[in-house]
Order: C-alpha cells, then structure tokens, then sequence
C-alpha cells in the first residue's frame, strides 16, 4: 500500500501507477496467500491517498489552483489528514476482505514466483536514475510552485533519463520485435 501510494503521488495517475506496481506484487502476494481482492483493495486504498498529497495530481494542482493556496499549507490542512484517514480505513477493509475472501478466492498457480529472475545492470541503473530524476523534479516543481502542465514536462524528462539509463536510444523499444507480414 505504501508504495501504492508514492507511485501514485510522484505519477499522478491511480490506474497508471498501480499498472505499474500490479505485475510486481501479485506474485509476492500470491506466494504470501493474500486474495486477489483483498489485494485490489490493498491498492487502491494505497494509491487514493497518492492523489490526496501528489503535488502533481489533478485533484491538487485543481484544489490548489482554484482555491489559490500553496502546497504546503493545502497538505496541512487537508491532504494529509485525508491521506491518513483513507489509507488506514482501507488498510482495515483489506484485512476484512482477506478474512471475507480467504478459502474462496485465490491465485492461480501460475501467479506463483517459481524461479528467481537477476536484473540486468542497465535495470538497476534505469531504477536509479528514476527515482533520483523524479525526486529532483519534484522538488524543483514543489519549490517553483508549478502546476499541471509541469507534470508533462516530468513525466518526458523522467522517461528520457530512464531510457537513457537503462541503454535504451531514442527510437528503441524495450520489447523484442516482431517481424511483420511479408509482401
């Protein structure tokens, strides 16, 4: 749920970043014996509260923006109780829903981790220079009082540096390809 929420907040985007983080814990919560609702309740109970304290997100940049109050006092005032209120209501739900939901639900087999996977250098390296790019973006960005559209800048800036970092040029994709049909 945690880093639920941190996704959500540095990303913006509730669906975008638990798309992200969904391929990386089922297994972890598959191996564990959580349920797959109690883990869909888990995240998104996690990544509400990312919208609430986001200095990017849409609901701040608009409630900051239209009320004409800074970050730091709106965070004070009402994003982080908001933040604390939701993400411990929906840590109790999901400990319900597992309770609801063990015995009856579960993951397949095939969701299991079976073999342990070594990152390739260009990974840890494409992790970092993430995290560093997004924390000093974010920063900068909470520092100049920017708004939305500073998100984009962002979000281009953060996938350069990341690509760049992990060996990847600007007209490469990380996925194999696939020859097309011949003529």
């Amino acid at each position: 749920m945690l880093t639920s929420t941190i996704l959500v907040g540095a990303l913006g985007t509730l669906a975008g970043a638990n798309a992200i983080l969904a391929p990386i814990v089922i297994p972890i919560v598959a191996a564990v014996g959580f349920t797959p609702p109690a883990l869909a309740a888990m995240l998104h109970a996690g990544g509400a509260p990312g919208l609430f304290i986001g200095p990017f997100t849409p609901p701040v940049v608009t409630l900051t923006g239209t009320a004409k109050i800074a970050y730091v006092p709106y965070l004070l005032a009402a994003g982080i109780p908001m933040a604390i209120v939701t993400w411990g209501t929906g840590f109790l739900m999901a400990r319900w829903i597992q309770r609801q939901t063990e015995g009856v639900q579960a993951y397949e087999e095939s969701d299991l981790i079976k073999e342990e996977h070594v990152l390739p250098p260009q990974a840890r390296r494409a992790t970092l220079a993430f995290v560093l790019t997004m924390a000093v973006m974010l920063l900068y960005g909470i520092y100049i009082k920017a708004g939305y559209s500073y998100a984009l800048l962002v979000m281009l800036v953060t996938s350069f540096t990341t690509g760049l970092a992990g060996s990847l040029g600007p007209w490469e994709s990380s996925r194999p390809s696939t020859p097309g049909p011949r003529g």
